[in-house]
């Protein structure tokens, strides 16, 4: 059986865990030691993965899922 978050990397995962808790692109890049246009395609992968329209949109869809923990 495949799991709810199967269909993300650990990076994309990751990334969408810093975006829920308000990290900008710039400090996400810094954080995972990858580029800034490298965390822009891989969120852009998620919203498609998601069908998102947005960060906040994205973040919203991931939590309703649990895809991601909620951020209190």
């Amino acid at each position: 059986m495949e799991s709810k978050n199967s269909k993300f990397s650990e990076t994309e995962l990751a990334i969408l865990s810093m975006t829920a808790q308000g990290y900008s692109n710039k400090t996400i890049a810094q954080k995972l030691y990858l580029s800034y246009h490298t965390v822009k395609a891989h969120l852009a992968k998620i919203f498609k993965k998601l069908n998102a329209n947005d960060r906040t949109h994205a973040i919203y869809i991931a939590t309703s899922k649990e895809i991601i923990e909620k951020i209190p």
